[in-house]
This record gives C-alpha cells, sequence and structure tokens, in this order.
C-alpha cells in the first residue's frame, strides 16, 4: 500500500522546510505549521497532481483522523515531518509483536526432537500468536489489525484475526517480562533465535501465577 522510500516524501519535504523557513511579508515573523496544516498543504500539492502520480491515500488519511489514529499518518508517511507521538497503547502492541514474531520464528528453527520437548513443557496450545479479546481489548485488536494490513508492518502476521477470544493483554505483558532480558543478552552476541529452553522459560508465563502448580 505503502511504498517507503526517501524519495517519495522528497517533494513533501522540500516544500514544508521552505515554507517553515520563510518570512511572513514585510513583518519577518517566521511561518510554523501544525501538523494539520502541513497534512493539509501535502494532500493540496498532491491533488494537484495527475491521478496516477498521486501518493497519498485520501481514504486512509480520513480513516486515521476519524479514528484518532494521527500516528498512524506520520507512520505511513514520515516524510510529511509530523512529528505525532506514538501513543503508549501502540508501543506496548508493537513490543508483543515484536516478540511474537521471535518466539513463533525461534520454535520454528528447533529441530522435531526439541519441537516435542518444548510442547511437552508448556501449556497446550502451541506457539503461536493469537492477538487480543475482540470484546474487552478492541484497542489492542484495532492496533494490529492498522499495524499489519494497513501499514505493513509484521507482514508476517497478515492473513490472521488477532481475536484472541479471551482477555490476552496481561498475559503477553508476562511474557515481555521474562522475554526482555533474554532478548538483550541474545543482541549482545548477534544471536536473535530463542533456544528450546529459553522458550520453555518464556511460554510458562502463559500460564498465571494463581495457576501454577
Amino acid at each position: 500500500m505503502f511504498r517507503s522510500t526517501e524519495k517519495r516524501h522528497s517533494v513533501y519535504a522540500s516544500i514544508l522546510a521552505s515554507l517553515e523557513g520563510s518570512q511572513a511579508s514585510n513583518q519577518g515573523v517566521e511561518m510554523a505549521f501544525t501538523p494539520a496544516e502541513k497534512l493539509s498543504v501535502a494532500l493540496l500539492c498532491d491533488l494537484a497532481k495527475t491521478a496516477d502520480e498521486r501518493e497519498l491515500d485520501p481514504n486512509f488519511i480520513s480513516t486515521a483522523v476519524c479514528d484518532g489514529d494521527l500516528w498512524a499518518i506520520d507512520w505511513a508517511y514520515p516524510g510529511l515531518q509530523l512529528n505525532i507521538e506514538t501513543p503508549l497503547e501502540v508501543s506496548r502492541v508493537c513490543d508483543i509483536l515484536e516478540m511474537w514474531t521471535c518466539l513463533e520464528n525461534s520454535y520454528a528453527a528447533l529441530d522435531e526432537a526439541e519441537k516435542a520437548r518444548v510442547s511437552a513443557e508448556i501449556e497446550p496450545g502451541g506457539i503461536q500468536f493469537e492477538g487480543f479479546d475482540g470484546n474487552n481489548e478492541t484497542g489492542a485488536v484495532h492496533i494490529a489489525r492498522l499495524l499489519v494490513r494497513k501499514l505493513e508492518r509484521w507482514e508476517n502476521f497478515e492473513g490472521r484475526d488477532f481475536n484472541s477470544h479471551f482477555p490476552s493483554l496481561e498475559m503477553h505483558d508476562r511474557l515481555l517480562r521474562a522475554f526482555r532480558p533474554i532478548w538483550e543478552k541474545k543482541l549482545s552476541g548477534m544471536v536473535y533465535d530463542l533456544s528450546a529452553d529459553e522458550l520453555i522459560v518464556v511460554m510458562r508465563e502463559r500460564i498465571h501465577p494463581e495457576h501454577r502448580i
């Protein structure tokens, strides 16, 4: 959907930089643009192009504005330099998607004997990201779908519904707490897959502490 190249946004960046650096006529006042004004200028510039040259998706932008997902516009079109802060809930979902990408890839890289050992040690269900509760965690479901389906991030989850049908956020947070220190050590050693033992340590956190034997 979005062709992410530096050249793609160079025209908008040049226009905005020129406008912001200019001086108001006979007043010597520097012009400063809000994110909304920057977006309006970019949309008008895009509208002046022929249909096959346009790069901004007005339907995506209007939906993001109506849904309050202004951060998504900034992610989709970084060349506009809207500088909209990413909400904490979005960062939380991103961390969860990144963790599950690593968990699934690590499990897939194991040999059959190690897979069998991991499966025997963890709660039944295997190692697969199921999403968030579609009834009580709708914000997280919406963010995950937006990231994967519209912004084309974490495309390894393409085609999934992201509805786990049970409360999941607290469980994902428990996994993250176990995963992060392991992952930091992996990165320092330039190793990106978890071992069978490390997967077991993380995946055991799916069970709530009150329900563990």
